[in-house]
């Protein structure tokens, strides 16, 4: 999905919760996922800004 997708399903509230409800249960990355993550310097997330980032960009990367 890219990022104009992103936006367009996360214009409302109602596709913001549903965002951040689906990047709850992301689960662990495989080795692709972690070579993006890498990229976007989402490897190893400090805060937790950088956790719910790393996990709506696996969310939106697996409903591509």
């Amino acid at each position: 999905m890219g990022g104009e997708q992103l936006k367009a399903r996360t214009a409302t509230r109602r596709g913001k919760l549903k965002a951040l409800l689906g990047a709850l249960g992301t689960g662990q990355a495989s080795d692709a996922e972690r070579s993006l993550l890498a990229r976007l310097e989402l490897d190893r997330p400090t805060g937790w800004n950088e956790r719910l980032e790393r996990r709506l960009v696996l969310q939106a990367l697996r409903s591509s």
